[in-house]
């Protein structure tokens, strides 16, 4: 299982959820469950791309799960001290930021802008050996951008 841990309402946050989303429709293509972990879900409709949703105390939720794979965050407001309290509910800890003056403590960055270099994340990593991938090939898409003619046709 792979547990995203997003929050969204309907002023904010659906780019991050959009980029989660994309991410569990190829790992349920794969063959992945998939869970989001959420303060709020009065919009669920948009909440469709994952395999089940938990609201609330995701730590407390995550304990009564079958083993999580990968914890993928994508929140401005969690950082390294959020981020550890996972360590032992998941094997990896994974960010989708471009924030490089926040601490963390993960497995794995992806910072998709086009000119952000890893080094400027350096002395913000706690955990030693992450891995961080910067660069535009790192950003997730929706396939609905390569279907429709009208996106493209202007």
């Amino acid at each position: 299982m792979i547990a995203f841990r997003v929050d969204f309402n309907d002023v904010m946050g659906g780019g991050h959820l959009n980029r989660c989303k994309v991410l569990s429709r190829e790992l349920a293509r794969r063959g992945h469950k998939t869970v989001l972990l959420t303060q709020q879900t009065s919009t669920s409709h948009l909440l469709e791309d994952f395999s089940q949703i938990l609201e609330g105390d995701e730590t407390y939720l995550l304990k009564n799960c079958p083993k999580v794979r990968a914890i993928v965050f994508d929140h401005y407001q969690l950082d390294a001290s959020t981020h550890k309290k996972y360590c032992d509910l998941a094997e990896k800890i994974v960010c989708f930021d471009d924030l490089t003056h926040k601490k963390y403590y993960c497995d794995l960055i992806f910072d998709a802008n086009i000119n952000r270099k890893s080094k400027e994340y350096s002395q913000f990593l706690v955990k030693i050996g992450t891995k961080i991938l910067t660069g535009q090939q790192y950003q997730l898409i929706d396939e609905l951008f390569s279907t429709q003619e009208e996106l493209v046709a202007f």
